[in-house]
């Protein structure tokens, strides 16, 4: 069985309406997109298992519509927020606290190398308003065009500029800020 077909519960049949459907394109899709997809939720929340259900069924829901989709990419992402947030409003997922320290766990197939940096990079990202934490996931964790990006957020381009400037300049505030809390202990 392959990893698409066993993260999509076992068969990667075409509902009847998609005859035409193509299981190997849409498995290199998968393979192309699906971290990058769990890097993004995962900077949106620290909950492992609400990122795993909510990129399982957006790429559920992407490959039910495979022969549909324009831009699949995009779509994927819209779709995942989405679910993610839906979740988020489930009463029963607020039993689960925001646990940062578990996206090692979400991120087993990343190198272990940069996993303790990874966690850093979305503790800082947590520390950004959420519009600019997303386009900053989807520019810097992700790779994605800053045209992807408002298409995903759904909004114009220069919003996307906007966003990424003032995620960058706080960054670089709290950096300096971190920067000048150490200069007093420094030994030299």
């Amino acid at each position: 069985m392959s990893p698409v077909e066993e993260s999509l519960g076992g068969t990667c049949d075409p509902p009847p309406s998609l005859q035409h459907w193509d299981v190997a394109e849409f498995e290199l899709f998968y393979n192309q997109h699906y971290m990058a997809l769990v890097r993004y939720l995962a900077a949106l929340t620290g909950s492992a298992h609400l990122v795993e259900d909510a990129a399982q069924e957006a790429m559920l829901t992407v490959s039910m519509k495979w022969t549909l989709l324009h831009s699949p990419k995009g779509y994927l992402f819209v779709t995942a927020r989405n679910a993610l947030n839906r979740m988020l409003r489930n009463p029963d997922s607020r039993n689960f606290p925001l646990d940062l320290e578990r996206h090692d766990a979400v991120c087993r197939d990343l190198a272990s190398d940069w996993i303790e940096t990874f966690i850093d990079v979305v503790r800082l990202l947590h520390e950004l308003p959420a519009r600019q934490r997303e386009a900053a996931t989807l520019a810097w964790l992700c790779d994605c065009p800053e045209r992807e990006i408002a298409q995903i957020l759904d909004v114009a381009p220069g919003t996307v500029k906007r966003h990424l400037s003032r995620a960058r300049n706080t960054l670089r505030r709290i950096a300096d800020e971190a920067a000048q809390l150490d200069e007093p202990g420094r030994s030299d």
